[in-house]
Protein backbone atom coordinates (compact mmCIF):
# COMPACT_ATOMS: atom_id res chain seq x y z
CA UNK A 1 0.00 0.00 0.00
CA UNK A 2 3.01 2.52 1.02
CA UNK A 3 4.67 1.59 -2.58
CA UNK A 4 1.56 2.85 -4.63
CA UNK A 5 0.87 5.85 -2.71
CA UNK A 6 4.65 6.79 -3.18
CA UNK A 7 3.98 6.13 -7.15
CA UNK A 8 0.69 7.95 -6.54
CA UNK A 9 1.97 10.85 -5.55
CA UNK A 10 5.11 10.62 -7.95
CA UNK A 11 3.06 10.32 -11.09
CA UNK A 12 0.61 13.04 -9.72
CA UNK A 13 3.51 15.53 -9.10
CA UNK A 14 5.07 14.50 -12.60
CA UNK A 15 1.56 15.57 -14.24
CA UNK A 16 1.45 18.71 -12.54
CA UNK A 17 4.83 19.58 -13.37
CA UNK A 18 4.81 18.35 -17.31
CA UNK A 19 1.45 17.38 -18.00
CA UNK A 20 -0.62 14.48 -19.42
CA UNK A 21 1.48 13.75 -22.40
CA UNK A 22 5.16 13.85 -20.90
CA UNK A 23 3.83 11.90 -17.80
CA UNK A 24 1.93 8.98 -20.59
CA UNK A 25 5.51 8.96 -22.19
CA UNK A 26 7.45 8.78 -18.87
CA UNK A 27 5.43 5.76 -17.52
CA UNK A 28 5.63 3.62 -21.07
CA UNK A 29 9.34 4.62 -20.46
CA UNK A 30 9.39 3.36 -17.18
CA UNK A 31 7.68 0.23 -17.59
CA UNK A 32 9.33 -1.01 -20.56
CA UNK A 33 12.36 -0.57 -19.07
CA UNK A 34 12.04 -2.56 -16.22
CA UNK A 35 12.18 -6.05 -18.35
CA UNK A 36 14.07 -4.62 -21.14
CA UNK A 37 16.18 -1.86 -22.44
CA UNK A 38 14.82 0.53 -24.81
CA UNK A 39 16.23 4.34 -23.86
CA UNK A 40 17.22 7.26 -25.81
CA UNK A 41 19.57 9.83 -24.47
CA UNK A 42 20.42 13.43 -25.75
CA UNK A 43 24.34 13.57 -26.55
CA UNK A 44 24.89 17.42 -24.76
CA UNK A 45 27.70 20.04 -25.34
CA UNK A 46 28.86 23.47 -23.49
CA UNK A 47 30.86 25.04 -25.17
CA UNK A 48 33.77 27.12 -23.24
CA UNK A 49 32.53 30.14 -24.47
CA UNK A 50 29.34 29.38 -22.18
CA UNK A 51 31.43 28.24 -19.18
CA UNK A 52 30.88 31.13 -16.96
CA UNK A 53 30.56 32.18 -13.21
CA UNK A 54 27.61 32.73 -12.05
CA UNK A 55 27.50 36.00 -10.69
CA UNK A 56 25.41 35.36 -7.39
CA UNK A 57 27.77 32.72 -6.81
CA UNK A 58 31.16 34.88 -7.69
CA UNK A 59 32.25 35.48 -3.89
CA UNK A 60 35.38 35.09 -1.85
CA UNK A 61 33.51 32.42 0.18
CA UNK A 62 32.86 29.72 -3.09
CA UNK A 63 36.13 27.53 -3.78
CA UNK A 64 36.33 24.50 -5.80
CA UNK A 65 39.35 21.95 -5.28
CA UNK A 66 39.62 18.01 -5.81
CA UNK A 67 38.01 15.40 -3.39
CA UNK A 68 40.65 12.97 -1.77
CA UNK A 69 39.77 9.30 -2.20
CA UNK A 70 38.93 9.57 1.94
CA UNK A 71 36.84 12.26 1.26
CA UNK A 72 35.01 10.19 -1.17
CA UNK A 73 34.30 7.12 1.52
CA UNK A 74 33.51 9.51 3.98
CA UNK A 75 30.85 10.84 1.88
CA UNK A 76 29.84 7.50 0.76
CA UNK A 77 29.24 6.18 4.36
CA UNK A 78 27.10 9.50 5.47
CA UNK A 79 24.77 8.57 2.73
CA UNK A 80 23.45 11.91 1.58
CA UNK A 81 25.71 12.98 -1.48
CA UNK A 82 25.08 10.05 -4.22
CA UNK A 83 28.41 8.68 -3.69
CA UNK A 84 28.03 4.88 -5.07
CA UNK A 85 30.51 2.38 -5.69
CA UNK A 86 29.86 2.87 -9.57
CA UNK A 87 31.84 6.81 -8.82
CA UNK A 88 34.18 5.70 -6.50
CA UNK A 89 35.60 2.86 -9.51
CA UNK A 90 36.02 6.03 -11.52
CA UNK A 91 37.82 7.94 -9.43
CA UNK A 92 40.05 3.94 -9.15
CA UNK A 93 40.37 4.63 -13.44
CA UNK A 94 41.55 8.00 -12.73
CA UNK A 95 38.45 10.73 -13.10
CA UNK A 96 38.58 13.91 -10.95
CA UNK A 97 35.82 14.69 -8.17
CA UNK A 98 35.60 18.67 -7.90
CA UNK A 99 34.39 19.30 -4.63
CA UNK A 100 32.27 22.65 -3.98
CA UNK A 101 32.81 24.07 -0.90
CA UNK A 102 30.83 27.30 0.31
CA UNK A 103 31.82 29.22 3.64
CA UNK A 104 33.88 26.63 4.00
CA UNK A 105 31.10 23.95 4.20
CA UNK A 106 30.96 21.30 1.04
CA UNK A 107 27.57 21.90 -1.13
CA UNK A 108 28.38 20.03 -3.94
CA UNK A 109 30.43 18.53 -6.45
CA UNK A 110 30.64 17.26 -10.10
CA UNK A 111 32.85 14.57 -11.83
CA UNK A 112 35.23 14.74 -14.95
CA UNK A 113 36.26 12.21 -16.90
CA UNK A 114 40.12 12.26 -17.82
CA UNK A 115 40.94 9.49 -20.58
CA UNK A 116 38.67 10.20 -23.29
CA UNK A 117 37.01 6.95 -23.20
CA UNK A 118 34.10 7.26 -20.13
CA UNK A 119 31.93 4.58 -18.70
CA UNK A 120 28.58 6.18 -18.63
CA UNK A 121 27.10 3.08 -16.94
CA UNK A 122 28.15 -0.81 -16.91
CA UNK A 123 28.63 -2.54 -20.31
CA UNK A 124 28.55 1.41 -21.98
CA UNK A 125 31.97 2.83 -22.48
CA UNK A 126 32.08 5.84 -25.11
CA UNK A 127 35.33 7.33 -27.32
CA UNK A 128 35.17 11.18 -26.87
CA UNK A 129 36.83 13.45 -30.08
CA UNK A 130 39.99 15.23 -28.88
CA UNK A 131 39.27 18.67 -27.06
CA UNK A 132 36.22 17.98 -24.78
CA UNK A 133 36.16 16.45 -21.15
CA UNK A 134 33.01 14.31 -20.03
CA UNK A 135 31.35 16.12 -17.16
CA UNK A 136 29.11 13.85 -15.15
CA UNK A 137 27.47 13.39 -11.74
CA UNK A 138 26.78 16.85 -10.70
CA UNK A 139 25.07 17.37 -7.19
CA UNK A 140 24.31 19.98 -4.99
CA UNK A 141 22.98 20.24 -1.66
CA UNK A 142 19.04 21.44 -1.61
CA UNK A 143 20.05 24.12 0.60
CA UNK A 144 22.43 25.32 -1.88
CA UNK A 145 20.21 24.93 -5.14
CA UNK A 146 19.92 27.77 -6.93
CA UNK A 147 22.93 29.64 -6.51
CA UNK A 148 24.42 29.26 -9.59
CA UNK A 149 27.47 26.60 -7.87
CA UNK A 150 27.11 23.97 -11.11
CA UNK A 151 28.28 27.13 -13.40
CA UNK A 152 31.23 27.68 -10.89
CA UNK A 153 32.40 24.14 -10.88
CA UNK A 154 32.39 23.75 -14.41
CA UNK A 155 34.67 26.70 -14.99
CA UNK A 156 37.25 25.35 -12.18
CA UNK A 157 36.65 22.50 -14.54
CA UNK A 158 37.63 23.85 -17.54
CA UNK A 159 40.51 25.79 -16.10
CA UNK A 160 42.39 22.76 -14.21
CA UNK A 161 45.66 22.43 -14.98
CA UNK A 162 44.64 18.44 -16.13
CA UNK A 163 43.85 20.24 -19.61
CA UNK A 164 45.30 22.85 -21.52
CA UNK A 165 43.06 25.68 -23.21
CA UNK A 166 42.51 23.75 -26.58
CA UNK A 167 40.10 22.04 -25.01
CA UNK A 168 36.89 22.97 -26.48
CA UNK A 169 34.20 22.23 -24.28
CA UNK A 170 32.18 19.78 -21.71
CA UNK A 171 30.25 16.46 -23.19
CA UNK A 172 27.60 15.38 -20.83
CA UNK A 173 24.12 13.19 -22.07
CA UNK A 174 20.19 13.15 -20.57
CA UNK A 175 17.68 10.85 -20.69
CA UNK A 176 14.75 12.13 -23.14
CA UNK A 177 12.45 11.88 -20.42
CA UNK A 178 14.21 13.42 -17.81
CA UNK A 179 12.28 16.48 -18.72
CA UNK A 180 14.07 18.62 -15.52
CA UNK A 181 16.90 17.66 -16.22
CA UNK A 182 16.46 19.03 -19.84
CA UNK A 183 15.36 22.04 -18.83
CA UNK A 184 18.01 22.52 -16.45
CA UNK A 185 20.62 21.12 -19.01
CA UNK A 186 19.35 24.06 -21.27
CA UNK A 187 19.32 26.76 -18.38
CA UNK A 188 23.04 26.02 -17.96
CA UNK A 189 24.16 26.54 -21.72
CA UNK A 190 24.18 23.00 -23.13
CA UNK A 191 23.52 22.38 -26.53
CA UNK A 192 21.48 18.73 -28.02
CA UNK A 193 24.08 17.22 -30.52
CA UNK A 194 22.29 14.52 -30.75
CA UNK A 195 20.74 10.88 -29.95
CA UNK A 196 21.82 7.50 -28.49
CA UNK A 197 19.28 4.58 -28.48
CA UNK A 198 19.75 1.40 -26.43
CA UNK A 199 18.64 -1.69 -27.16
CA UNK A 200 18.02 -5.06 -25.81
CA UNK A 201 18.13 -6.56 -22.76
CA UNK A 202 19.81 -4.73 -19.33
CA UNK A 203 23.40 -5.68 -19.50
CA UNK A 204 23.22 -6.88 -23.56
CA UNK A 205 22.21 -4.35 -25.79
CA UNK A 206 23.39 -2.55 -28.89
CA UNK A 207 23.82 1.16 -29.47
CA UNK A 208 22.40 3.04 -32.44
CA UNK A 209 23.59 7.53 -32.62
CA UNK A 210 22.31 9.88 -35.16
CA UNK A 211 24.21 11.08 -37.52
CA UNK A 212 25.34 14.30 -35.29
CA UNK A 213 26.79 12.02 -33.05
CA UNK A 214 28.59 10.10 -35.70
CA UNK A 215 29.38 12.73 -37.22
CA UNK A 216 30.85 14.60 -34.05
CA UNK A 217 33.11 11.64 -33.36
CA UNK A 218 31.60 9.98 -30.27
CA UNK A 219 31.47 5.58 -30.69
CA UNK A 220 30.76 3.09 -28.50
CA UNK A 221 34.37 1.62 -27.88
CA UNK A 222 33.48 -1.89 -29.07
CA UNK A 223 32.14 -0.59 -32.15
CA UNK A 224 35.52 1.47 -32.73
CA UNK A 225 37.48 -1.65 -32.19
CA UNK A 226 34.99 -3.70 -34.94
CA UNK A 227 35.19 -0.34 -37.28
CA UNK A 228 39.40 -0.51 -37.26
CA UNK A 229 39.43 -4.54 -37.87
CA UNK A 230 36.83 -3.78 -40.22
CA UNK A 231 39.46 -1.19 -42.02
CA UNK A 232 42.77 -3.27 -41.29
CA UNK A 233 40.93 -6.21 -43.34
CA UNK A 234 39.53 -4.25 -46.14
CA UNK A 235 43.31 -2.98 -46.38
CA UNK A 236 44.99 -6.33 -47.19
Amino acid sequence: MRMATFYYQKLKEHYERFGLGKTLVYVLDSLVNRVLRAECYYMIVLDRAKVGEHPAASTADTSVRLATRDELLNMQKQGTWAIDDFLLDRAGEGDLCFLNLCGGELAGYTWANVNGQPLLFPNLRLRLPDHYIYNYAGFTLPKFRGSGLQSVRHRALMHHKQWSKSTRGLIGYVSCTNWASIKGQTKSGYRRIGRLWLVGLKNHFVTFRSRAVRDFGIVRIHDFIAADAKRYSTAK
